[in-house]
């Protein structure tokens, strides 16, 4: 089974005091920020259930194919354990039939 790790995230962001300073930076519209931090968490997080769907199918056909070779492999020795069984009788029809030649 597939072990789920959690993780936490914190989106960051530096906000100008007000104070100003030489540089050349540009102004950071605070709530346009926090907008795009909001649609990229959103995004974070239907991508994390998509993958957490993605890891139950996934979970679920391995299920399949492991019941699926389990039952391939009983078929298998059934049919080897039938071979046996035909290899054993047809051994005993030849000594039988040398029997009935010798005999003639």
């Amino acid at each position: 089974m597939f072990e789920v790790e959690e993780e936490e995230i914190a989106f960051v962001s530096l906000e100008n005091n007000g104070e100003s300073d030489d540089s050349n930076e540009e102004d950071v519209d605070i709530e346009e920020t926090r907008e795009r931090y909001k649609e990229l968490y959103l995004n974070f997080d239907k991508v994390k259930k998509q993958n957490d769907g993605l890891n139950i199918k996934v979970q679920k056909k391995e299920d399949e194919w492991q019941r699926i070779e389990t039952s391939l492999r009983s078929q298998v020795n059934n049919l080897l354990a039938e071979r046996d069984l035909l290899k054993e009788k047809l051994k005993e029809a030849v000594e039988k039939l040398h029997r009935l030649i010798i005999r003639a």
